[in-house]
């Protein structure tokens, strides 16, 4: 199951020792136990207000990684990903590093709008900025979500989603970070509200030389291009990135995605 929920309590039940090949000395981790109160469930069956889940927790301090255990401690929330054991307990499907993907933007989980799969509905609620949101650790946290959201629910739905967010609606602060991924991710496709206030100010690369080196890539490689580019040979995938090529504020894209388009026809 995957449950948005924030930590309650934590308690420790048991401590031991581990080795591995690579680390010459024992490694000191502990079973613990974590007190969770769910606000939204992205996969499984409807939960109580209150459950409980172990994850194993490294404590040794030659360890080198993520931080351990649960983001940010009591009150905090989180999308935690969970297992029911034979005997009905529940455990974290991470051990040892970090077992939840942190969400400390949040104030009111505020996000409840439609989503297919479970994959889209977590890349849909760490896209999707609402005003009770913090607004400047949402936008911190973009970089990763976005490269999250690319895992989950692929190239052209996480363009969909970042786009949304350079909207007018959104703060200031909001749409710099969008744009900058969207620059990073997404020269050639980045929309005309991307252009040049925000051209190079944080992705510390030529964005126009960045957008002549993509479209000369799918002037030569055409259809066969477009399909590594968004990860999908799928002709109605392929279709609708030609379809969003040709609305591009560049007219030499668009013109080339109009020739690419009625020969894919």
């Amino acid at each position: 199951m995957i449950v948005l929920g924030y930590e309650v309590a934590q308690r420790d039940i048991r401590a031991f020792s581990v080795g591995l090949e690579d680390v010459p000395f024992p490694l000191r981790v502990v079973e613990t136990e974590v007190v969770v109160h769910p606000v939204k469930v992205f996969k499984g069956a409807p939960l109580s207000s209150e459950i409980k889940f172990r994850f194993v927790d490294g404590r040794s301090p030659g360890i080198i990684g993520p931080p351990q255990g649960p983001s940010g401690g009591p009150g905090f929330r989180g999308i935690f990903f969970l297992r029911r054991e034979s005997q009905g307990s529940l455990r974290s499907v991470v051990d040892y590093y970090r077992p939840d993907i942190e969400t400390p933007w949040l104030e009111e989980p505020a996000f409840d709008g439609p989503c297919g799969s479970t994959a889209d509905c977590i890349a849909n609620f760490l896209l999707t900025f609402d005003a009770s949101h913090k607004a400047r650790s949402f936008a911190g946290h973009l970089p990763v979500n976005t490269a999250k959201s690319m895992q989950l629910t692929g190239f052209l739905n996480t363009l969909g989603l970042l786009s949304a967010l350079v909207g007018d609606v959104n703060p200031p602060v909001i749409r710099h970070a969008a744009c900058a991924e969207l620059i990073g991710w997404y020269a050639l496709e980045a929309p005309a509200a991307c252009g040049s206030p925000f051209q190079g100010e944080s992705t510390g690369f030529d964005q126009q030389a960045r957008v002549a080196s993509l479209r000369k890539a799918l002037s030569e490689g055409g259809i066969a291009w477009v399909a590594h580019r968004i990860g999908t040979s799928d002709r109605g995938e392929v279709a609708r990135y030609l379809e969003l090529l040709k609305r591009s504020p560049h007219p030499d894209t668009r013109v080339l995605a109009e020739n690419l388009a009625r020969g894919f026809r």
